[in-house]
């Protein structure tokens, strides 16, 4: 009987670190798993910073482009606005035309 009752003690002691062991890989799965997502939430969190970052400079930079575009466009207008009101002042003041005399003959 104290083989049987030797056998079932150190079978019950295996049984009881096993299930110890199969408890601390758990836990350290779970404490692994956390310490991902904290990292994974920092990144991410980090990413967004950048982005938004970017993003401004990028509208930064495309407001300033319009705003030359804008002006060149303004200039432009004015050119032609220009060129339009002295070729109406041409016209406006235009004689008569003569009748050449080696035409009548």
């Amino acid at each position: 009987m104290a083989v049987f009752s030797d056998a079932f003690l150190r079978l019950r002691q295996d049984l009881d670190r096993s299930h110890e062991g199969r408890r601390k890989l758990i836990q350290d799965i779970r404490d692994n798993v956390r310490d991902l997502a904290r990292q994974t939430a920092d990144q991410i969190s980090e990413q967004g910073k950048n982005r938004r970052a970017e993003f401004t400079a990028m509208i930064t930079d495309l407001r300033g482009k319009i705003k030359q575009q804008a002006e060149q466009t303004r200039g432009q207008l004015a050119e032609l606005t220009a060129d339009l009101r002295q070729g109406g002042a041409v016209f406006g003041n235009r004689q008569p035309a003569r009748k050449h005399a080696s035409r009548s003959r």
